[in-house]
Order: structure tokens, then sequence, then C-alpha cells
């Protein structure tokens, strides 16, 4: 009795293997942005005297029409996670200092830390404080004030130097100025009397904070 083999592996095609962002990540294909799309683009390009915006698989992208003068349109591709192939858009290069490459935004800011905050003059606390803008990655810094301790109020954004304004001094009790935390003195009813004080009137203590009353 002959034995007969059927040969499998011969009537199967290789297995051959895929691309696994190809499989996943469709191709990079340009698209009108929505009007309700209010985001800003991803890439931060500048000089531009006019451009057009470009969606691609959600992200928008900005090209450069026109350049202010002193600048040459210059061609430059860059890639998303979201889909596959280069993208091609167009930014402004300085004619005079060097390529000035743009900023793809990563969703950070490069040195954009408030400082810390110090005296301001008699009754005020200033600082930087720095804000990032994740959509892109462009730190926005300004002075900000507040009352020091033993002040209330909410001063001004905008003040002038040596001449500022938004803070009074905690009412006295008997040639006692009354105190108040600094950061949760906004309103002379933050301003109160420890058990440290007294005035010329009598000896007396507080057995907590006495907080002023209208």
């Amino acid at each position: 009795m002959k034995s007969k083999s059927i040969l499998i592996g011969a009537m199967m095609a290789p297995l051959l293997p895929l691309n696994a962002a190809t499989a996943i990540n469709p191709v990079c294909r340009p698209a009108a942005c929505s009007g309700l799309d209010t985001s800003g683009p991803i890439n931060n390009i500048r000089n531009c005297s006019s451009y057009s915006d470009t969606c691609y698989s959600g992200a928008k992208i900005r090209t450069c029409n026109t350049c202010d003068s002193g600048y040459t349109l210059t061609e430059t591709t860059t890639t998303l996670t979201t889909c596959t192939g280069n993208i091609t858009y167009y930014y402004c290069k300085a004619d005079i200092g060097g390529d000035i490459d743009p900023i793809i935004c990563n969703g950070t800011c490069s040195d954009c830390d408030s400082s810390t905050w110090t005296a301001a003059g008699t009754g005020y606390q200033q600082r930087t404080n720095a804000t990032c803008n994740t959509k892109t990655c462009l730190c926005t810094k300004s002075t900000e004030y507040r009352c020091a301790s033993g002040y209330y109020g909410t001063p001004p954004k905008l003040q002038m130097i040596g001449n500022l304004k938004g803070c009074t001094r905690c009412p006295s009790s008997g040639g006692i100025y009354g105190l108040s935390d600094v950061g949760r003195n906004s309103e002379i009813t933050d301003c109160y009397m420890t058990n440290d004080s007294s005035d010329n009137t009598g000896d007396f203590t507080y057995t907590s904070k006495c907080y002023y009353t209208e």
C-alpha cells in the first residue's frame, strides 16, 4: 500500500510582515478646517503678511502665502503621529541673520516660570506671572500685584511705578493697627486683631482672631 503526502505548505502563500504604522494610521491628506475649529495651528510660524490653514487628521497646519518685508517664502516639511507621510508648508525665512526655522509646538514653553513674591513699596508685593499657551508654545509674562500683610484690597493689573494703588492699611483700634494674611486680604473684613493686641483704653487680650466688622 502506497502512502500519499500532501504538501500543505506549498498551497499557502507566504505571510509578509505588515508595517504597523501603515496599518494603524492613514495617509496624511489635506482637508478644509471646520469653521467650528478654533484651535491654533501646531506649527508656530511668524512674519507672514498672509497665510492659510489646512487640517490633517485633526491637526491644523499653517502655511505662509506671502511674507513681510525682509523675509523670503521658504518650503519645509513636517510629520504627524496621527497620519503617515510628509506634510509640506511654507514659512518666512529672514533675508539677513540666517535661517529662522519654524517651531513645532509640543505643548510646552521654555523659560515660562512665575517668579516669587517680593516687596514693591509700602503695603504692596509684586511678581512676574508667566502663562504658557500650550497651543502655540508662546509664553506670556506680566507683572502681578497684591496687598502685603496688614493691608487689604485688590490692586489693578496696570500700575504706575512709584505710585501704586489699590491697597489700604487695616483699621486701627486704640492706636494698634490690624493685621491681615497675605493672599487672603482682598476685603476690609479680612483684617483682624490677635491675642497679642492691646490699646491705650485698657489692657485685654483676644482669645482668637477678632475680624473687622462693618
